[in-house]
């Protein structure tokens, strides 16, 4: 049986644009794939929201099974954690906390695909009432990234001043 030219050329081109689109997903958008960018601007959002204890937008920033641990408290999931802001912004609001300046200083980020290990130093300085306080914390988060962007997912600190 003979297979007329064009059958043969139409045969190959369907075969080629059929194993070449094989196995490749659809383009995820630059503004949705997860970079440094993106969450250098997920720190400064957090960082600034924790400076002023605005619950709601860190609540966003936070992910589901939100784990925060330091030196003086246990281990806090994140209600504890977003009850423990909302105390320090009944403090700010009633005159009791004011923070000077929130600020992480030098951060070194690792990106794992779909997370990050972000490292660095907060420096928090301002008044409340035992006086003006100057504090240094060395931080470690972990980040990571979903259809709503990056979230924070574990925190641990150590203070150092």
């Amino acid at each position: 049986m003979d297979i007329p030219p064009f059958f043969n050329k139409w045969f190959v081109w369907s075969c080629l644009l059929y194993f070449t689109s094989c196995g490749h997903q659809a383009p995820v958008p630059p503004e949705a794939a997860p970079g440094l960018e993106n969450l250098s601007q997920a720190l400064d959002a957090f960082n600034q929201a924790y400076a002023r204890a605005d619950v709601a937008a860190l609540d966003k920033l936070l992910a589901a099974g939100y784990l925060h641990t330091n030196g003086a408290t246990p281990s806090l999931d994140k209600e504890s954690w977003l009850r423990y802001v909302a105390g320090r912004k009944s403090a700010i609001d009633a005159g009791d906390l004011v923070i000077d300046r929130y600020s992480m200083l030098g951060p070194k980020i690792r990106l794992y695909g779909n997370a990050a290990v972000v490292s660095g130093k907060v420096r928090i300085s301002g008044l409340n009432q035992d006086g003006p306080f100057e504090h240094e914390y060395r931080v470690t988060e972990l980040w990571v990234f979903d259809d709503s962007g990056w979230k924070r997912a574990a925190f641990h600190d150590g203070q150092v001043k």
